[in-house]
């Protein structure tokens, strides 16, 4: 899949097996989903513990916190000290048009591009597209595509 398109996405169980640990070996980019209650948080530090000791660097794995304006959580700056990292990004509680967008089927961020869940998550595509990780370069055209897949 790599080989045809610019980006792939995979998003997984919240569990270490086989199939997932392959996956992430081969990644570019791992990015953890956290919110602020603590039995995640526990979970969440344990994960980047594990990927620690796999040896993944801490350029390839960031942490997002959705969730973010929850009421009877921690505080976002006591999740970061507590995980020891910086999130990256920051996504707001917005059930309404979350669930909404759920129910009929259509993206939140084509249905309410306006609101602030989906500021926040063009502004987490945009950071990660931007290049503030290192991304390999992809060939463009079509015809650079075809000759990588084909050598």
């Amino acid at each position: 899949m790599q080989t045809m398109f610019d980006y792939v996405i995979v998003d997984t169980a919240p569990m270490f097996n086989d199939t997932i640990l392959s996956i992430l070996d081969v990644s570019d980019q791992i990015l953890v989903v956290s919110s602020m209650d603590l039995p995640t948080i526990k979970n969440v530090k344990l994960c980047l513990e594990i990927m620690e000791s796999l040896n993944y660097l801490p350029d390839k794995v960031k942490v997002i916190l959705n969730r973010a304006n929850s009421e009877g959580g921690m505080e976002p700056h006591e999740a970061e000290e507590s995980l020891r990292c910086t999130f990256i990004a920051t996504l707001p509680s917005d059930g309404k048009t979350v669930v909404g967008s759920v129910n009929r089927g259509i993206p939140f961020v084509a249905a309410s591009p306006d609101t602030q869940v989906s500021q926040a998550v063009f502004s987490l595509a945009k950071t990660l597209a931007a290049g503030e990780w290192k991304v390999k370069q992809q060939p463009k055209s079509v015809v650079e595509k075809l000759k990588r897949l084909f050598g």
